[in-house]
């Protein structure tokens, strides 16, 4: 590994550290370091990942012209570069679907859920990607009032989950998982079982986000 590509991946794990810190400005200010060094040397499939990086930070910021100028910008270098790889066409759905969450865009939102799952029907294994698609799916369902399918939904996007390392993108997703949890389960009228997993989440989200995280903010 060259001197070069170590600093860039350094920056990309520093980008990280300060995404799951709810520190947004300088998270994207690392990216923005790994991006010019990977436009360079035209490395597209990580010059993708990072952008869908960017696109987290932007939603989380509320910049929702940068995060869908970002993912505009991954799915032309998929498309010009004629990759194949699925599970990273997977990755830009997913962000597409978490923009259209934010967005609070139902239809578009349903659409791009179910686009990723399709894919992932030619794989058999759990990971991060397959319980992030089932995730928003379960929430399209969830905007058009089919809680009961937005419960089994949800549960089976869970279980992608069991198996896998404690990262923090897993530990993030789970915390995420169980708030969409509590939501259907006040919806099906199960207020106790909504409150205890609701107070389990928040309690999660504590131990895991840096006090004060605007991730934490949101669950109060």
């Amino acid at each position: 590994m060259d001197n070069q590509q170590e600093d860039t991946d350094s920056a990309i794990l520093q980008g990280d550290s300060h995404f799951f810190k709810g520190k947004y400005t300088e998270a994207l200010a690392f990216y923005n370091t790994a991006l010019s060094t990977l436009k360079a040397k035209e490395h597209s499939e990580k010059l993708i990942q990072v952008y869908l990086k960017m696109v987290k930070v932007d939603c989380k910021r509320g910049q929702y012209e940068a995060a869908f100028s970002s993912l505009k910008i991954c799915l032309s270098l998929f498309e010009e570069k004629t990759i194949k790889n699925d599970i990273l066409l997977v990755s830009i759905l997913n962000r597409f679907s978490e923009y259209y969450y934010e967005k609070v865009e139902h239809k578009n939102l349903d659409e791009t859920s179910k686009q990723s799952l399709k894919l992932l029907m030619k794989f058999n294994e759990n990971s991060v990607e397959r319980a992030i698609a089932y995730a928003y799916y379960s929430m399209s369902q969830f905007y058009n009032n089919n809680y009961l399918i937005a419960f089994d939904i949800i549960k089976k996007g869970r279980s992608f989950l069991e198996g896998l390392d404690k990262t923090p993108e897993v530990k993030a997703l789970e915390i995420t998982v169980s708030h969409f949890e509590a939501m259907m389960l006040n919806k099906l009228n199960d207020a106790d079982g909504a409150v205890k997993l609701y107070t389990n989440t928040i309690k999660a989200a504590k131990e895991f986000y840096v006090d004060p995280h605007p991730e934490v903010v949101l669950l109060l």
